[in-house]
């Protein structure tokens, strides 16, 4: 990279590479009048949100904080719990665990441990067949599809965009 000079002001003047760098810039600068009414876009679709987000949970206060008590799932032995029911992370957990899904959570470990010890150049393909497949299972070929896309245009569009690669 040049060194910088100063110019006549006392000023450093940007060196020619700089320069470049900014050329290459996929976005533009924008005037002063744009960057405010953007801004204050922005702010006012957050405000209106906020207040409809008030709104709606002083509509909804009743529905939304609901507590039973019940008995835990993983001991019979337990005392029944308060169980709030909008927290929904806790009964995904006791669906992931009472299904297969734990099977391949475990069994990943391992055959991935086989496969490196007797077939270590297969193991990528591995790691990414069992990715594909689990992610399938998960959610479903197209949503997999639709992210894979994604992947591949995101890392298209560097490649387009990029001069040093």
């Amino acid at each position: 990279m040049k060194k910088c000079e100063p110019d006549r002001k006392g000023n450093e003047k940007i060196s020619d590479q700089i320069g470049e760098r900014f050329k290459r810039k996929i976005y533009v600068s924008l005037p002063w009048y744009e960057i405010y009414l953007y801004s204050a876009l922005w702010i006012g679709a957050l405000l209106i949100a906020a207040i409809s987000f008030c709104l709606q949970a002083k509509r909804h206060g009743g529905d939304i904080h609901t507590v039973y008590w019940v008995k835990p799932w993983w001991s019979p032995l337990t005392a029944p719990m308060q169980r709030d029911e909008t927290d929904h992370e806790w009964t995904t957990w006791k669906r992931i665990v009472r299904s297969e899904l734990a099977c391949l959570v475990v069994l990943y470990p391992l055959c991935s441990q086989l496969i490196k010890r007797f077939y270590p150049s297969f193991i990528i393909y591995f790691s990414a067949l069992y990715s594909l497949t689990s992610s399938m299972y998960l959610i479903g070929v197209l949503p997999t599809l639709y992210v894979l896309a994604q992947i591949f245009i995101i890392f298209t569009s560097y490649l387009l965009t990029n001069n040093s690669v």
